[in-house]
C-alpha cells in the first residue's frame, strides 16, 4: 500500500484510488513461490489486505485527519469462499490416539488441537488465552481478547474480531479435567505462567502447531488441516448432532444466524428435505 499510494496526503485518497488499487493487486501483484514459480494473490489476500487498509483510515477518522472512511465507501471485497477441509469424529480420534514420539511436546500440542476440536475457538483467540480467562470450577471460559503474534516474543493483545466474538464458552468435563492437570503440570515448569497453552511462559508459533498438525496427521492417516479446519469441525460435530443453528453461532462468536449459515450452511445438506418431510408428516 505505501508503494502504491506513494506520497499521496491520506485526505486527498479516495474511494476511486481505493477502488484502482484493488484492481492492480489483482492484476498486477504475485507471489513467488519457493520452486520459483509465480501465482497470483489470493482473493482472501486482498480482503486481509483491505481489512487492514479499512482500520489505518478508520483510525484516521477518529484521530480527524478525515472525515469518511475511504475503504467503507467502497464496500466489502468480495471474495470466493474455498473450500475448507475438516475433520469427522472419528478423524479426530486416530489424529489424537496415535503416539508418535510420546513426548511432553506431542502431549501439549495434542491438548492444544484437541481444546480447538471441542470449542471451536478462532486461533487468535485460543494462543491468547489465560487462566485469568477460566473458571474451572464452573467449567467455563471467557473469550475476551486475541493476540497478534509476530515472533514468540514480539507479540501483542488485541480486540476480538468483533463484540459478539466476547463471549463465554462452557467447557465438557474431559476438557475441565485435562486442562487442571496441565496447569498442575505447567507450575512445574514455571511459576506464574499466565498462558494456559504455553510450556515456556511464552505463546507456542502457529507456524510449529501447524506443522505438528501436518506430521501427526500423516503419521495417523488422515488428512492434515488448518487451524480453521479445527473450528470448522467443531461446527461439523454440532451439525451431525442436530445441535441448535442458534446455539452453535453464539458458541462461534459470530454477530449473526446469518454469518453462520453463510460460512458452514453446506454442513446442513439435509435441511430442505427435513422440511419438506414436515408437510408429509400431515398428509397434505
Amino acid at each position: 500500500a505505501l508503494d502504491y499510494f506513494g506520497m499521496m496526503q491520506m485526505e486527498n485518497i479516495r474511494p476511486i484510488h481505493i477502488q484502482e488499487f484493488q484492481q492492480h493487486l489483482v492484476e498486477n501483484c504475485n507471489v513467488k513461490r519457493k520452486d520459483g514459480s509465480v501465482l497470483p494473490l489470493s482473493n482472501n489476500y486482498v480482503k486481509q489486505m483491505f481489512n487492514k487498509l479499512r482500520v489505518v483510515f478508520k483510525r484516521a477518522v477518529v484521530l480527524e485527519v478525515i472525515k469518511e472512511n475511504p475503504v467503507d465507501t467502497i464496500g466489502k471485497i468480495k471474495t470466493e469462499r474455498s473450500q475448507v477441509d475438516f475433520w469427522t469424529v472419528d478423524e479426530f480420534k486416530s489424529f489424537y490416539n496415535y503416539s508418535y514420539q510420546n513426548d511432553f511436546q506431542e502431549s501439549f500440542y495434542k491438548r492444544l488441537i484437541r481444546f480447538v476440536f471441542v470449542t471451536g475457538v478462532r486461533s487468535e483467540e485460543l494462543l491468547a488465552l489465560q487462566w485469568s480467562d477460566f473458571d474451572l470450577e464452573k467449567g467455563t471460559c471467557s473469550i475476551n481478547k486475541s493476540i497478534y503474534i509476530r515472533t514468540r516474543e514480539d507479540y501483542e493483545f488485541t480486540d476480538t474480531k468483533n463484540k459478539s466474538s466476547i463471549r463465554t464458552i462452557t467447557l465438557d468435563k474431559q476438557t475441565v479435567k485435562e486442562l487442571k492437570e496441565w496447569k498442575e503440570m505447567q507450575a512445574t515448569i514455571g511459576d506464574n505462567i499466565d498462558f494456559v497453552f504455553s510450556f515456556d511462559g511464552l505463546p507456542p508459533s502457529p507456524r510449529t502447531i501447524l506443522n505438528r498438525i501436518k506430521k501427526l496427521s500423516e503419521l495417523a492417516g488422515v488428512k492434515p488441516i488448518h487451524m480453521h479446519g479445527l473450528r470448522h469441525s467443531h461446527v461439523a460435530f454440532l451439525v451431525e448432532h442436530n445441535k441448535n443453528i442458534y446455539a452453535i453461532s453464539k458458541r462461534l462468536g459470530h454477530s449473526s444466524i446469518k454469518t453462520t449459515l453463510d460460512k458452514y450452511g453446506h454442513l446442513y445438506p439435509e435441511t430442505n428435505q427435513t422440511l419438506a418431510d414436515e408437510f408429509t408428516k400431515f398428509d397434505i
